[in-house]
């Protein structure tokens, strides 16, 4: 009988013994025919060879410390022999608990020899030579399925250079000094690769996706694909300063706000229902009504779920929030307020900061105190210095006391 079609005895190979090693060696899966111990061993082999892979495990490193001990006494098998004791074998062995106890010995008992020893290195040379077969069936998957999102969010409204000139104020970063130190001719130009080393040193570049990369890179590359950094920059800075500001001298630069970053700091959801909208504000002042019947401190109860002070919280946290506040909210009205506060490009992280200062503002003056007291006084007058920094002169009609004797 040939033995691709038919189980062979028992083979020698080395000093260990294989079931079926000619089914074993085939390129293919095991024929129908075939049955038994070899078909066993197939599985188990594949079995072992797909967790190495899934894993990343090397199966002869697990037993190479038992053939390599130092101590006679504690190596019984010949040292670098490739063999360990049956025993050494089933309790290192390193998908216990994926298999069987009894798959284990018959794996054991497969390429053991004469003396009892397992050729471990055996089972790795035969791993490297399973087919896998059908994976998909062996191995539980969890793929990544994304639902269908249909929110329009504020971002989508931004040109990729709005998105960035954002993210350059934000951080206050230098473009131009970067880009020069790749260009010693001062040309104005320079490769992709420098562009994209020049957002990694100013740390832009997991600010810039990919598809943002490619608009700006084809808005400025010539034809020959060299980027002009000098109008992107100059682009880029718009809000730092004010093109030909030295042919009028008299006009002053407003210096850049909150208002200038917010494009790249928040990422609304744009409402476009009417009906929505006004569901919103009718919830805002049904909660605005209540709190100030109640006298109800929002803010603290807020920053308790906000250990790392962010400004934000997710939308169970809020609704924990309201609940032990006794203004329980639905689920509908949780994600009302979701689409109303959910700022940063998700539906899941709500700027409460934002909710508390629309739900309870602030009294006038309660904010007229708090700016009094960062601010520096204005009625003060020095005492020993003038306006422009000159010490002032002593009162005339002061007198030195004459000292006692």
């Amino acid at each position: 009988a040939q033995a691709t079609t038919s189980l062979s005895p028992c083979h020698r190979l080395g000093n260990c013994k294989i079931w079926g090693r000619g089914a074993m060696a085939s390129s293919g899966p095991l024929p129908a025919s075939v049955r038994g111990p070899g078909r066993r061993l197939q599985q188990i082999l594949e079995r072992i060879a797909m967790l190495c892979k899934i894993r990343g495990v090397t199966f002869r490193t697990c037993y190479a410390d038992f053939e390599r001990a130092p101590s006679l006494s504690a190596r019984i098998s010949p040292r670098q022999s490739g063999k360990v004791t049956r025993s050494q074998f089933v309790r290192l062995f390193p998908f216990s608990s994926a298999f069987r106890t009894e798959d284990v010995e018959f794996l054991a008992e497969a390429f053991s020899n004469e003396n009892g020893d397992v050729n471990y290195v055996a089972v790795y040379e035969q791993l490297g030579d399973v087919p896998f077969a059908n994976t998909d069936s062996m191995f539980a998957r969890s793929d990544l399925v994304l639902k269908p999102d249909s929110t329009e969010w504020t971002h989508s409204k931004l040109t990729p250079m709005d998105r960035l000139r954002s993210k350059v104020v934000e951080k206050r970063v230098r473009l131009m000094e970067h880009f020069q130190s790749f260009d010693a001719l001062r040309k104005g130009t320079c490769t992709l690769s420098q562009v994209k080393a020049v957002f990694t040193i100013l740390d832009l570049t997991k600010e810039i996706p990919r598809d943002d990369f490619e608009a700006i890179a084809l808005r400025f590359s010539r034809a020959d694909g060299l980027f002009q950094y000098r109008d992107f920059c100059a682009e880029a800075d718009r809000d730092f300063t004010t093109p030909g500001l030295e042919k009028n001298p008299l006009i002053s630069v407003a210096m850049v706000d909150s208002s200038f970053s917010s494009p790249g700091r928040r990422n609304r959801i744009t409402i476009t229902s009417s009906a929505e909208a006004a569901a919103i504000d009718a919830l805002h002042s049904r909660l605005h009504s209540k709190i100030k019947k109640n006298r109800i401190l929002l803010l603290p109860a807020f920053q308790d779920m906000d250990k790392n002070k962010r400004g934000h919280i997710s939308k169970s946290q809020f609704s924990r929030v309201m609940a032990q506040l006794h203004l329980g909210l639905s689920v509908a009205e949780v994600e009302l307020m979701g689409a109303a506060y959910c700022d940063l490009g998700n539906h899941i992280d709500l700027n409460y900061i934002e909710f508390c200062q629309r739900i309870d503002p602030p009294e006038e003056g309660t904010v007229a105190a708090a700016v009094a007291l960062v601010s520096p006084r204005k009625d003060a007058t020095p005492k020993y210095f003038n306006a422009m920094g000159g010490i002032r002169p002593l009162d005339r009609e002061f007198r030195l006391m004459p000292l006692a004797h």
